[in-house]
């Protein structure tokens, strides 16, 4: 039987003619073939794809795009993925991304928010859906597509956020809406909430899953505010911040307490935490913000807020939290020194040398003072009808401190310095964020 040369040939004047096409409007070859390919089916095309036969096809084949005007540039994810991300973190988010797409999009995480991106369609046939700007797979000249989710991990339940957006979406224009509908989603969802079990410690109301067990054994179950509080023996800080981390990514929900709790334990253990988090074969999932507490998401005040906090959205990174409070009270850290030399000066016998506060003010914990002031400001704004979290500040217990920043591997000691910094420090820090802090005498203090 003789071989199909006719056949063969035509196949070859195919290809030939969507390399030409490729050229000339830059659609991409597999994009410019699928074309020819459609063309020769509706028989389009002369019969004849010699020179001329694919001269005047491809006139015919760029008929469409010159009737749509001038040839769109490519649109290269890559470049979309970047500027959304600088946006983000212009915007004061922590901000976490892969630096490659994985089966046709890229993931970012800025905040408590995971961001996908896309082509509007799928790639072309036969194609391994891998690099979106791969001109061999895609058309480049197709728009993407955002979607923005919250919770950044669901399980059975519906997400509580989800926004799409096209491509060309400005970059701060999707900061500015994604903000809008996460503080919406936030507010909505808390709404909802039912406060079913009291916190073991303090008999505030909260929902069941915020209760969270903060020592070896399974209870009690205790809420932010209680988190230090002499009451407990044996903290377990690293199955804490596992639940945590599970939490910060499942549900938006969260009370901003828990946040404070976990900007504590991170500033006071640092690498050294992250290190037990991870286990000796550094397998274990633990976030990175263990070891950098600056790269926590603090939730804001969703209604009136003070002035240093009046540029950021629905939150913001701890570190852009800490510099705001500080620029904007820069008299603070020496205020809480004078209130620690006060303190101690009060407790001096009599021919008794006095103490230097500087001794006492511990600076590595200052931004867990800042996030503690911040976040139970948002979260007495959030539960409104409830108990204000401000006892937390009587329930910090040395002997808790010390029991926590041993397990989390500080080098600090956890005593008298770190329990006046923090108590004196998160009611001065509220005050001069205008909360008034209603400490009152349930417990704890110095152990």
């Amino acid at each position: 039987m003789p071989r199909p040369r006719k056949k063969k040939s035509s196949l070859s004047h195919q290809q030939k003619l969507a390399r030409a096409l490729n050229q000339a409007c830059g659609c991409g070859y597999q994009e410019a073939l699928r074309r020819v390919t459609e063309a020769a089916r509706q028989q389009l095309l002369p019969p004849v794809l010699d020179q001329a036969g694919r001269t005047a096809a491809l006139e015919l084949l760029l008929a469409p795009d010159r009737h749509r005007g001038p040839q769109a540039r490519p649109i290269l994810t890559e470049h979309l993925q970047q500027r959304m991300l600088t946006a983000f973190r212009a915007a004061h988010w922590p901000v976490e991304a892969d630096g490659w797409a994985e089966s046709g999009q890229w993931t970012g995480w800025p905040g408590p928010v995971r961001s996908l991106l896309a082509r509007n369609r799928g790639p072309l046939p036969g194609a391994i859906p891998e690099d979106p700007d791969d001109p061999g797979h895609n058309d480049l000249t197709q728009d993407a597509e955002w979607t923005f989710i919250a919770p950044r991990i669901t399980g059975l339940e519906p997400e509580a956020m989800v926004l799409t957006l096209p491509g060309s979406t400005p970059a701060a224009e999707l900061v500015q809406q994604v903000s809008a509908a996460f503080a919406a989603a936030r507010a909505a969802h808390i709404a909802k909430l039912s406060d079913r079990r009291a916190c073991e410690v303090c008999a505030d109301p909260y929902p069941a899953d915020h209760l969270l067990t903060v020592t070896e054994a399974a209870r009690p179950q205790v809420c932010p505010a209680c988190a230090f509080s002499n009451d407990l023996v044996d903290l377990h800080p690293l199955q804490l911040a596992a639940d945590l981390d599970r939490l910060f990514h499942q549900d938006i929900t969260l009370p901003a307490g828990w946040t404070a709790v976990a900007a504590l334990l991170a500033c006071a253990g640092g690498q050294a935490f992250l290190d037990r988090l991870r286990g000796d074969d550094g397998r274990r999932l633990a976030a990175d913000h263990w070891a950098d507490a600056g790269r926590l998401w603090i939730p804001l005040p969703p209604a009136a807020r003070p002035a240093a906090l009046a540029g950021f959205g629905p939150g913001a990174s701890l570190a852009a939290v800490v510099e705001a409070v500080d620029r904007a009270h820069p008299q603070l850290t020496g205020q809480v020194r004078s209130l620690i030399g006060a303190e101690l000066d009060a407790e001096l016998e009599d021919g008794e040398d006095a103490y230097d506060p500087d001794d006492y003010f511990v600076a590595r914990l200052w931004p867990a003072v800042v996030a503690y002031a911040v976040c139970l400001g948002t979260q007495a704004q959030e539960r409104p009808g409830r108990r204000s979290p401000w006892h937390a500040v009587d329930r910090f217990a040395i002997d808790s401190l010390e029991d926590a920043f041993e397990q989390v591997g500080s080098d600090l000691s956890g005593g008298a310095d770190a329990y006046l910094t923090l108590t004196l420090g998160v009611e001065a820090v509220a005050e001069a964020l205008g909360w008034p802090v209603r400490t009152t005498a349930t417990g704890g203090g110095r152990a």
